[in-house]
């Protein structure tokens, strides 16, 4: 029996290649390519970090391992308008300390081919990147030129779906350290066009030359923040302070506060110094003093706003008082 039924399975295997030979040669075959994987890298030195971008790419996933100290008194943010990092990074909690007054430098400048270069630990980010459980500590001054922030200089992250770009993520100062540019500074990033932040927080100094200063974000386009504060004092030279954003076109903030003192000579708010469309704002506080040398200047939780602004506020308060 076991004879007839290998002699019955040996015809039938001979007649279906007969009629179909192409199935016989593996050659013929359609080969499915696996998709390149982006690296990995653990990042345990100042000198693993600079690789970013170097030896290794803007695209790849790379993981902390331990607290980092950056001695050099400049530095060559990861990233720039023509070289984005569109990877992940994770912090796992661990620390990233500028030991020293750090002066931040873009080989190309402030420009490459008229797209913005951003300044800050991280030059550009760009695309599906993510940046989270990071703290990172300011000992001495951070300066830039425009586009300035401790972690970030520019955010440009398409907000699929409202996934987060960063969360648990924070900017620490000690020696009283101050975050200095000429325009769109922030104790976070200095500008953010696109994505959503959870869970993030500053305490440091802000200071814009110009324009657009924030206690977390200079000047923003579309943001997403929930669960975040601002602690550190923001001024501006000309217009645009707030406590918590400089300048800001819409966006979502919920359960979000700022506290520190904010000054410029027009557009200062405790909160947002200036909304060009409109905002959604829950629960927000600001306790904040706001000054500034403009007598005609509206000041407040807001410092100024569209004519035909439509911003909705529930639940939130400037120094005890909610706002209308």
């Amino acid at each position: 029996m076991k004879i007839k039924t290998c002699l019955l399975l040996f015809i039938i295997s001979t007649l279906i290649f007969s009629i179909n030979p192409g199935l016989a040669d593996d050659s013929k075959l359609e080969k499915t390519e696996k998709p390149e994987m982006p690296e990995f890298h653990r990042v345990q030195t100042a000198d693993d970090f600079k690789k970013i971008g170097n030896d290794w790419g803007l695209d790849g996933k790379y993981t902390l391992i331990a607290d980092i100290e950056i001695v050099d008194e400049t530095w060559q943010p990861i990233g720039s308008a023509s070289r984005p990092f569109t990877g992940s990074f994770s912090g796992q909690f661990f620390t990233i300390t500028f030991s020293k007054d750090t002066k931040l430098i873009q080989p190309d400048g402030p420009e490459t081919n008229g797209e913005a270069n951003g300044y800050g630990l991280f030059g550009n980010v760009e695309g599906e990147a993510q940046i989270h459980n990071l703290t990172v500590i300011l000992k001495g001054n951070m300066t830039g030129e425009n586009n300035v922030g401790p972690l970030v200089g520019i955010v440009d992250r398409p907000d699929v779906n409202r996934s987060i770009a960063f969360w648990n993520c924070s900017v620490q100062s000690q020696n009283n350290a101050i975050v200095i540019g000429k325009s769109n500074v922030g104790g976070i990033v200095g500008s953010w066009k696109n994505g959503t932040i959870e869970n993030i927080s500053s305490d440091v100094t802000v200071k814009a030359e110009s324009e657009n200063a924030g206690g977390l974000i200079g000047n923003a386009y579309v943001c997403n923040i929930s669960d975040s504060f601002a602690a550190g004092d923001v001024k501006a030279g000309q217009e645009n302070a707030g406590g918590l954003i400089g300048y800001v076109k819409s966006g979502r903030i919920f359960n979000t506060y700022a506290a520190g003192n904010i000054s410029s000579k027009n557009n200062v708010g405790g909160f947002i110094g200036y909304i060009s469309d409109e905002i959604n704002l829950s629960y927000c506080t600001a306790t904040g003093v706001v000054k500034t040398d403009e007598s005609k200047t509206k000041t407040g939780f807001f410092g100024g706003e569209n004519g035909g602004n439509k911003s909705i506020v529930n639940g939130c308060f400037y120094r005890g008082v909610e706002v209308n």
